[in-house]
């Protein structure tokens, strides 16, 4: 009888993402080897291969990875004990340095949604990233609707519109800010310009425009610079600003 494995499927995929982001932080998103990856993890390269075919499976599965935890922060934030309107701000306003959980997650998520990239890794890890998604757009929305239940937001006959409206200026404006962020961040640094450093002042640009969006529909109760900063305080206590 043959011997059991010594891992499970479960267990090698976690070995195999933990050596590569440490070979990622050793080199960088686009410098480590697969090679590397199997020596980090103590296994043979025919069993990395069983999880990930390309680099690219690499990197889209570590964005998976993170996109699950982030979700998680997003969850514990979006469950605070504020005003529907303050906690779609807490969302914005939370320090993403520690809300992701390795430094390279912010770069990586904006590397992986391009679509050479998305095209050269495998189905099964495309769709396990656009699940990861979904499960995101599913606990704003979850919010959103509840909010509607509970007469906090006001639409009338028009849940579906406005719910599509929120849904896609929350998106448009948390991921848009990121991805600038992100981009800009190395220039920043160089010139000692923190505007688009996060976590963002209360009243910046962009958390002064995330307001005038969120009150273009009609809430019970209007995100003001009052709401922001009970937001803040929230994030402070919970260690995420």
């Amino acid at each position: 009888m043959a011997p059991a494995p010594k891992f499970t499927p479960e267990q090698q995929e976690s070995m195999i993402l933990e050596a590569a982001a440490n070979a990622i932080d050793a080199s960088s998103l686009l410098d480590f080897t697969m090679s590397t990856i199997a020596k980090e993890a103590g296994i043979s390269m025919g069993s990395v291969y069983k999880h990930v075919q390309t680099k690219e499976d690499v990197l889209v599965a570590l964005a998976t990875e993170s996109l699950h935890f982030v979700t998680d922060r997003i969850a514990e934030i979006l469950a605070l004990d504020l005003s529907v309107p303050e906690r779609l701000a807490a969302v914005l306003l939370g320090d993403h340095k520690k809300i992701y959980r390795r430094s390279f997650d912010p770069q990586l998520e904006t590397l992986v949604m391009q679509k050479p990239l998305l095209e050269r890794s495998s189905n099964q890890w495309r769709e396990r990233l656009f699940a990861a998604q979904a499960r995101i757009d599913q606990t704003f929305m979850t919010l959103l609707e509840a909010a509607i239940d509970d007469g906090e937001l006001i639409v009338g006959d028009n849940r579906s519109e406005i719910l599509n409206q929120l849904m896609l200026g929350n998106w448009a404006l948390n991921v848009g800010f990121h991805h600038v962020s992100v981009q800009t961040e190395g220039v920043s640094v160089y010139h000692g310009d923190d505007a688009w450093s996060a976590p963002y002042k209360p009243t910046c640009a962009q958390v002064q425009t995330f307001k005038a969006v969120v009150n273009a529909v009609q809430w019970r109760k209007p995100l003001d610079d009052d709401g922001i900063a009970h937001a803040c305080d929230a994030l402070v206590e919970m260690g995420l600003r």
